[in-house]
């Protein structure tokens, strides 16, 4: 009998462990559904559509919190859209004051997408890219920022809620160092240090579970060749 049991005991433990599992599964939070989907405005002269604005609208749906981030989202998209048409007018204006006929082509082109970079059931992290485009530009400018959010609670997630009330200054410091150490400061400007410091913005930065990453738009810290220019720090 006794040998039963040692053969018994092992089996039983062995065939326990997937449940076990689920249960642990069942624990851990699911990643948020979503939808992306294409909302486009026009702008017209003389019957031409001279100005468009492309804009992707990022939707969650599953958790009562989700709703929160969604109001939020949708407020800031409003918010940059009007911002967005009101520049596309003042440019229209412009070149009509300048003898510019507006029709048959495009004068003023704006595309704005997200994409969602992490989202665990703990963490939401998106990021957003814009690009837009003028008639009389050389190059489409490019403008790259993020939202990160507690999925908990829904709340708008800050730079300082990961590393306190110094945290852009830490990030900061970390930035440089990693430049300095690298040898590369002749591909910055000269006033790098505080260039990284107070070009850092809000929104300029997203995460994972283990890093989090900083974003420094073209111009900000470097010449235009560098583009935009992104550094990853270990939480």
């Amino acid at each position: 009998m006794g040998t039963c049991k040692k053969v018994l005991l092992p089996l039983l433990m062995i065939a326990l462990l997937p449940l076990a599992a689920c249960v642990i599964r069942a624990d851990l939070p699911e990643p948020w559904q979503y939808r992306i989907e294409p909302l486009n405005e026009q702008v017209e002269r003389n019957g031409c559509v001279v100005a468009e604005i492309c804009q992707h609208s990022l939707s969650f749906s599953g958790p009562e919190q989700a709703q929160a981030v969604n109001a939020y989202l949708l407020l800031c998209q409003g918010l940059r859209l009007a911002e967005y048409k009101a520049w596309a007018e003042r440019y229209l204006e412009e070149l009509e004051f300048n003898g510019v006929l507006l029709e048959d082509r495009i004068f003023f082109w704006w595309e704005e997408s997200c994409h969602v970079f992490y989202n665990d059931g703990a963490i939401l992290s998106i990021t957003m890219e814009l690009l837009h485009k003028k008639a009389d530009g050389a190059n489409p400018a490019t403008h790259r920022y993020a939202y990160n959010f507690d999925a908990a609670t829904g709340e708008l997630l800050t730079l300082e809620h990961i590393w306190g009330e110094q945290a852009y200054e830490q990030a900061a410091a970390k930035i440089y160092a990693e430049i300095e150490q690298s040898g590369l400061l002749d591909n910055y400007y000269a006033d790098l240090e505080y260039l990284l410091l107070h070009n850092l913005h809000p929104e300029c930065w997203y995460m994972d579970d283990k890093n989090i990453y900083i974003i420094y738009d073209t111009y900000s810290i470097a010449p235009y060749a560098a583009g935009t220019v992104e550094f990853k720090l270990a939480k």
